[in-house]
């Protein structure tokens, strides 16, 4: 006989995010979830333009066509990649050479003005980007509990999809006043400064998660004897 999953008690959406905002992990995975699915979607509000002034009007369906299927090849590459350096270095380590990557290649790409630079550029950073999800993902497999993990994944496609709201209104009032090019160049800069807040919360992670497991790994007091 097929097992039966436990009912649970009903909760709210406000039960649940406060209860997040009580644990560090998920501080960070709806705070990185966030900023990385925004610096994509304000990337992806511009892009096609950005390509268009490259290579002008004659060729840019082809050309669009290549740079936006390289985010789909970069995470094919790279997503099971960075989920095994997770395993192997501390979280903040790993999201530093996320956000730090991702920074460096968008600000080359809105730095360059040839297709022939932009292509290799845009695709790593797309490979830098591409960290986000699975290390979100990872980490809450890793750290939440097993009651609160459904809601936890719940939780963080509510901050993706902010993310994704966010995004291409940052991307718009950038290109509306300063060009298209500058999107890539700032987005890049505030990601290369998200790392001072990955650094502290990510030792707030390291933090619980060791208390956590020294808490497990006690020894159980003796009985008391007569």
């Amino acid at each position: 006989e097929r097992r039966k999953p436990v009912a649970s008690e009903p909760t709210t959406l406000g039960a649940d995010f406060r209860t997040a905002f009580r644990m560090p992990v998920m501080l960070l995975v709806l705070f990185i979830s966030l900023v990385g699915q925004a610096a994509q979607m304000s990337i992806q509000t511009v892009l096609v333009l950005q390509v268009e002034s490259l290579v002008g009007p004659e060729s840019v369906a082809m050309w669009s066509g290549v740079i936006l299927a390289l985010p789909g090849v970069a995470f094919a590459l790279s997503a099971t990649r960075w989920v095994e350096q997770l395993e192997r270095r501390a979280v903040h380590v790993v999201l530093t050479w996320a956000f730090v990557g991702t920074g460096i290649g968008y600000v080359l790409s809105g730095a360059v003005g040839t297709i022939w630079l932009f292509v290799p550029m845009f695709f790593a950073a797309s490979l830098f980007v591409s960290a986000f999800r699975p290390l979100s993902a990872a980490m809450i497999t890793t750290n939440v509990e097993t009651d609160f993990r459904g809601r936890a994944f719940g939780l963080q496609s509510s901050a993706t999809t902010m993310g994704g709201f966010l995004g291409p209104l940052f991307a718009g009032f950038v290109a509306n006043h300063f060009g298209r090019s500058m999107v890539f160049v700032l987005m890049g800069v505030l990601l290369l400064v998200i790392p001072l807040v990955v650094q502290r919360y990510a030792a707030r992670v390291a933090a619980a998660r060791e208390g956590t497991e020294g808490l497990a790994h006690a020894p159980a007091p003796d009985n008391p004897t007569d």
